[in-house]
């Protein structure tokens, strides 16, 4: 987590929450973002999140590679965003006793291994 900091890039309003069922889409398929948990930073951050939590049973590996093309930031500025976020989660099923627990071991451990 050292290594963690705000990229050069300007702050902006972040959604902070995109969890799959904060993402819908419309008729014309776009995007419509709701529920947000309004914060300022970095877009790595909103990124990260939605990589790690946009559907948490699925490889987390595909999301990490369309977040990199879709925002043009760098896996390797990603991925400790996405550890991060990842420790967080666990820490927090862990305390409450989540059943997601495991699973988050298991995409904490796939984003290791992106690592380079």
């Amino acid at each position: 987590m050292r290594g963690l900091r705000m990229g050069e890039r300007r702050s902006v309003l972040l959604h902070a929450d995109l969890y799959r069922e904060n993402i819908l889409f419309d008729n014309a398929r776009g995007v419509v973002f709701i529920d947000p948990l309004p914060m300022v930073g970095d877009p790595v951050f909103d990124w990260a999140f939605w990589t790690v939590y946009y559907d948490l049973e699925r490889d987390p590996v595909d999301r990490l590679k369309l977040a990199n093309q879709a925002s043009g930031i760098s896996s390797g500025e990603l991925v400790p965003w996405c550890l991060t976020l990842c420790l967080d989660g666990l820490l927090y099923y862990r305390q409450v006793g989540d059943s997601r627990l495991g699973r988050m071991r298991d995409v904490m451990a796939a984003m290791a291994k992106e690592v380079r």
